[in-house]
């Protein structure tokens, strides 16, 4: 009887697990304990482009899933010193991204003493990229 019981336990747990499991929204993205946000941004014949600041939290790596862009392209962070204000540092290495790569990006936007971050593309004059991004990946 003590081994029925279990079973039947084990079954409701797995049975729960997977409710939960399926009820969280496809194509949701997170990094951790940030959702994602969205971007669209376009150097419109600069060769780079930076999406809006977001505030930076922690001391962790950020998250960029890049969903399409026009060419391959390199990402970096970069910290500003107010929300939007202009771009102050580059306080970590840059990186090679494409269409479907999501990755963590390095970065020491608190370690210098800043609190806002925006994402930086570089490419072509006319590169494009959208997708989702964090600035902190807890």
């Amino acid at each position: 009887m003590e081994t029925t019981k279990k079973k039947k336990i084990a079954s409701l747990l797995l049975c729960l697990t997977f409710a939960l499991a399926v009820s969280i929204p496809a194509g949701t993205a997170f990094a951790s304990n940030w959702q994602d946000k969205y971007y669209e941004i376009s150097s419109e014949g600069h060769g780079y482009t930076y999406t809006p600041a977001q505030h930076k939290d922690d001391r962790t790596s950020s998250w960029d899933e890049c969903r399409d862009t026009s060419e391959t392209h390199t990402v970096q962070i970069a910290a500003e010193s107010y929300e939007n204000g202009p771009v102050v540092a580059y306080p970590g290495p840059k990186a090679l991204w494409w269409t479907g790569k999501k990755d963590y990006i390095l970065n020491n936007i608190r370690e210098n003493g800043y609190e806002w971050a925006t994402l930086v593309i570089e490419g072509s004059p006319y590169v494009w990229a959208w997708g989702y991004w964090s600035p902190d990946s807890i």
